[in-house]
């Protein structure tokens, strides 16, 4: 699937050659919030099971994204090919009880987005949406040793979004995106939880809930 949408992109943008100058390298930054609440339940039982614990896993919300990508954009219309890698960080640590010992557990939680997006402009206005194909992770490291993955899973969704561009005459434009993200399958969690030493196998431990989030992006080009 990925590499489908890869190479359907690379030979459009080789079609598309001599306007050149309507193409858009982006970066930027996002910022998204979701109601995990599954994953924090399986994340709060993890807290029960080690009450000596002095600091626990809080819940999960927020992720910071990085945005790179390119835009075709002519007259009014823009079609984008983006690329995120959102990420957050847990951390719990206390002393063991059974050895006496500093103990201390990091769960890095990241996402791959991979996303076909097209946009309507009315001056410095627009609306858009997208498809998106996500790749989610999760790996822990324990008292600094070496990584190992607790869960890794994928799903599709679709982001829709309007923006507001600033300096919209120069070489390097600058815009504002609020949006909501709708999946359109789930996320099954069941890995997580054994990976956090839980039998959890008669659960629906499955995510499939909405985010929303606001994406700071630079444009370089006409």
């Amino acid at each position: 699937m990925r590499r489908g949408v890869i190479l359907f992109f690379f030979v459009f943008f080789l079609g598309a050659a001599p306007l050149l100058a309507q193409l858009n390298f982006k970066v930027g930054y996002e910022m998204s919030y979701q109601d995990l609440a599954v994953t924090n339940q399986i994340l709060q039982t993890y807290n029960e099971q080690k009450p000596w614990l002095d600091n626990t896993f809080d819940d999960i919300h927020f992720f910071q994204s990085l945005i790179l990508g390119l835009r075709y954009k002519w007259e009014f219309v823009g079609l984008e090919l983006t690329w995120q890698k959102g990420f957050n960080r847990k951390k719990a640590e206390g002393i063991s009880p059974f050895d006496d010992a500093n103990f201390k557990q990091v769960i890095g939680f990241n996402f791959d987005r991979y996303s076909l997006g097209y946009e309507n402009y009315y001056q410095n206005l627009g609306i858009g949406a997208s498809f998106d194909y996500n790749r989610y992770t999760a790996k822990s490291t324990i008292n600094n040793d070496s990584k190992s993955r607790l869960f890794k899973d994928q799903n599709f969704s679709s982001i829709f979004h309007i923006s507001y561009t600033f300096s919209n005459n120069s070489a390097i434009k600058f815009m504002i995106k609020p949006y909501v993200q709708i999946p359109w399958t789930k996320i099954k969690l069941d890995d997580l939880a054994e990976g956090l030493n839980q039998d959890r196998s008669q659960e629906d431990l499955t995510e499939h809930t909405m985010s929303y989030g606001l994406m700071l992006i630079f444009y370089q080009g006409n």
